[in-house]
């Protein structure tokens, strides 16, 4: 995962995460962050990909979900 500020409040982010095992899970998102003192207004793109190779009844799923986020993070 990164964070990086850009310029005054403005930010960009990212982060990936993958499970190899025993189920497959990839998450990923990427995003900007507008920030006000302890507050921040952070909205992106989200990946998620899940397979459980057969391993909840013996038929594999798999499945992706993809789509716009927004959220807002505070720091204490």
């Amino acid at each position: 995962s990164a964070a990086l500020g850009l310029i005054g409040p403005l930010g960009i982010e990212g982060q990936v995460s993958y499970t190899p095992t025993p189920f497959i899970e990839f998450d990923a998102f990427a995003g900007l962050s507008l920030g006000w003192d302890h507050l921040a207004l952070r909205g992106g793109y989200h990946w998620t990909y899940a397979d459980d190779r057969g391993l909840v009844d013996g038929i594999a799923h798999s499945e992706w979900y993809r789509g716009p986020w927004i959220g807002l993070g505070i720091a204490l």
